[in-house]
C-alpha cells in the first residue's frame, strides 16, 4: 500500500509515471533519508 501511495505521489508532484516497484524504492529511500545517520 505504501509503495502505491509513493508511486502516486511521484506522479502528482513530478509527473513521473512509475509502477509499484519504483514506488517501493522511493519509499525506502525516503525512510533512509529521514534517519539521523544520513543527515548533515
Amino acid at each position: 500500500e505504501e509503495a502505491i501511495d509513493f508511486s502516486r505521489e511521484m506522479f502528482k508532484r513530478e509527473g513521473i509515471i512509475s509502477g509499484i516497484s519504483s514506488g517501493a524504492n522511493f519509499a525506502a529511500a525516503y525512510r533512509l533519508a529521514k534517519l539521523d545517520e544520513f543527515r548533515d
